[in-house]
């Protein structure tokens, strides 16, 4: 009875042992845990609408929000692990961050895994869509809530240097929503004038119609033009600038389909519709409605010619080179 019972013993030690000894272990040791995540995320003293998805943090300021420095965020990360940015050690609840940029957090679990977690701010909801920028800091439009954008493709004959026509109609449809003549009929108003117009066509077309306009001169630096023609839009008025195209910069930056900057390859001498300014983040743009559109379209279908943004620099470059001078529209009273 002993020995069947030693017997047993022995076979059941043995059992154990191969048991252990046929479980696999991964190449390279255990397994480490690979969960390092921001679990939620939110800035003390305020209350912006945020979002968290794998590896990005959406943070939506109210628009009021111009300067987003110095702000400190409250956060809960995986179990065990801790955060830091470009080194720096990130503190829930006591560490400030500049939101002007993005943040990369570095996410460290308790397994030494590291993920990467981008946050990403602004104070609206399309700048960075169109490749503006992020946060707007200060802006003015005198845009009108009804249509007042022509374009010059389709205007007849001379469509291709129809710009003026084109503008000076956008102008007077913007001066006066009851306005109903086309850019084609500007053009035929001077049956005489075969070519490309200038300020002295486009003014008496205004004055034939009745419309308040002037003449301004622009400065002799990019911060002159910009706040002589601001000037202007803050008193609720309009311009018609005259540029040439091959000053106008590509688009640089990130978007998919940008509204910034030059959408098309041709060099000309052109007329543009000003009617607004924003700045965001460094960069200072001039709102404005450019005729030129041969089937150009964002891929929501609207032209791309409407409601574009030059930056400023590449206008007073641009209008220097001719002229360096503005037709000023006036709303009808």
């Amino acid at each position: 009875m002993k020995l069947l019972q030693a017997l047993l013993i022995f076979s059941i030690v043995c059992c154990s042992c191969n048991k252990a000894e046929n479980t696999p272990v991964p190449p390279g040791g255990p397994v480490k845990d690979s969960v390092a995540d921001i679990l939620n995320y939110t800035i003390d003293g305020m209350q912006p609408v945020i979002t968290v998805s794998p590896g990005l943090v959406d943070v939506r300021f109210a628009d009021t929000v111009t300067d987003p420095e110095n702000l400190v965020a409250s956060f809960s990360l995986t179990e065990g692990a801790s955060a830091s940015i470009n080194g720096v050690a990130q503190v829930s609840g006591k560490t400030a961050n500049n939101y002007n940029n993005y943040l990369n957090y570095s996410v460290k679990n308790k397994s030494g895994v590291i993920k990467h977690w981008i946050v990403s701010a602004t104070n609206n909801d399309y700048t960075a869509k169109w490749g503006l920028g992020r946060f707007i800091k200060e802006s003015g439009s005198n845009d009108r809530l009804y249509n007042w954008y022509f374009t010059q493709a389709g205007t007849g004959e001379y469509w291709n240097i129809n710009c003026g026509p084109a503008c000076v109609t956008m102008a007077m449809k913007w001066a006066d929503s009851s306005f109903n003549l086309a850019p084609a009929d500007a053009r035929a108003y001077f049956p005489q004038n075969t070519g490309l117009w200038g300020f002295g066509t486009i003014g008496e077309y205004l004055r034939e119609h009745d419309f308040d306009h002037s003449y301004v001169n622009l400065g002799g630096t990019a911060e002159e033009t910009f706040n002589i023609i601001k000037k202007q839009i803050d008193s609720g008025r309009i311009g018609i600038l005259l540029i040439t195209t091959e000053k106008l910069g590509g688009f640089i930056g990130v978007s998919g389909d940008p509204y910034a900057d030059r959408y098309y390859p041709e060099n000309f001498n052109h007329f543009v519709v000003v009617y607004g300014y924003k700045k965001v983040d460094d960069e200072i743009f001039f709102q404005v409605n450019d005729p030129w559109n041969v089937a150009l379209t964002h891929a929501d279908g609207s032209l791309k010619g409407k409601n574009r943004y030059y930056r400023y620099g590449d206008i007073y470059n641009a209008a220097a080179g001719i002229e360096n001078g503005m037709c000023v529209i006036y709303a009808k009273q």
